[in-house]
C-alpha cells in the first residue's frame, strides 16, 4: 500500500514538473510534437527495415549468380584443358584449380 501511494505521489510530482512554467495548450503541443517526432522515427526505421530486407535478397541473388559463374568458368577452362593437351596450354592448369579453390 505504501508503495503505491509513494508511486502516486512520484508521477504527480514528474507531471508537476514537466508542464510547470507552461500553460495547457503548451503542454498538449509539446505532446503532440513528441508523438509526431516518435511516429516520424518509427516509420523512418520501419523503412530502413524494409530496405536491408531487399538489400539481403540482392545480395543473396548476386551471390548465387556470381557462384553459378565461377562454376561455369570452371567448368570450360577444363573442358578447354582436356580438349587441348598441347604442351603449350598446360599453364591453363593452375588457373582451373585456383578457380575451384573459391
Amino acid at each position: 500500500m505504501f508503495a503505491l501511494a509513494w508511486l502516486a505521489d512520484s508521477e504527480s510530482a514528474v507531471r508537476q514538473r514537466k508542464t510547470s512554467g507552461m500553460d495547457a495548450d503548451e503542454a498538449v503541443n509539446d505532446d503532440k510534437e513528441v508523438d509526431d517526432l516518435i511516429r516520424h522515427h518509427a516509420e523512418m526505421q520501419e523503412r530502413i527495415a524494409e530496405e536491408m530486407v531487399h538489400l539481403a535478397r540482392n545480395l543473396r541473388e548476386n551471390v548465387s549468380a556470381s557462384g553459378r559463374i565461377v562454376r561455369e568458368d570452371v567448368t570450360v577452362c577444363h573442358q578447354f584443358y582436356n580438349n587441348n593437351n598441347n604442351n603449350n596450354l598446360i599453364c591453363v592448369a593452375p588457373e582451373c584449380q585456383r578457380l575451384q579453390r573459391r
